[in-house]
């Protein structure tokens, strides 16, 4: 009895030790997320610029591409 005593002890250390390695990778990973969102917005950022740079050019292109069709 004793002896099953000692090995739960040594089971909740374990798991006291997991824990607290867990808790540790939660806030890296809550870190290094807030670094992914501000490059995430960048990149939104930057494709909605190109969008609205390049609108009057790809709709010009598909004006062409429609009187293409049409002619077929």
């Amino acid at each position: 009895m004793l002896n099953d005593i000692k090995e739960m002890i040594a089971q909740v250390k374990k798991i006291q030790a997991q824990v607290t390695s867990l808790q540790g990778n939660l806030q890296q990973l809550q870190q290094a997320m807030a670094g992914v969102n501000h490059f995430v917005d960048g990149v939104n950022r930057d494709v909605a610029k190109w969008r609205f740079k390049n609108a009057p050019r790809l709709e010009r292109i598909q004006k062409i591409m429609d009187r293409l069709d049409e002619h077929k």
